[in-house]
């Protein structure tokens, strides 16, 4: 599972929230954000961002081998 799969199985508010931490991060760097978006998530990154999102009251995210 990558970065942008998990960003697919966020709701929409929080998608944009992240879609405009994106655009600040990688405003002049379109390649690093493609490496960004392509790397991998371990099953323990997905349980600590669950986890988190679990105290937010968002559903959680489900791992995608």
């Amino acid at each position: 599972m990558n970065r942008f799969d998990l960003l697919k199985q966020t709701n929409t508010d929080l998608a944009a929230r992240i879609i405009i931490e994106f655009g600040k991060r990688f405003h002049d760097n379109p390649e690093a954000l493609v490496e960004h978006l392509e790397s991998k998530i371990t099953e323990e990154d997905l349980r600590r961002i669950n986890d988190a999102g679990r105290k937010e009251g968002l559903r959680p995210i489900v791992f995608i081998p």
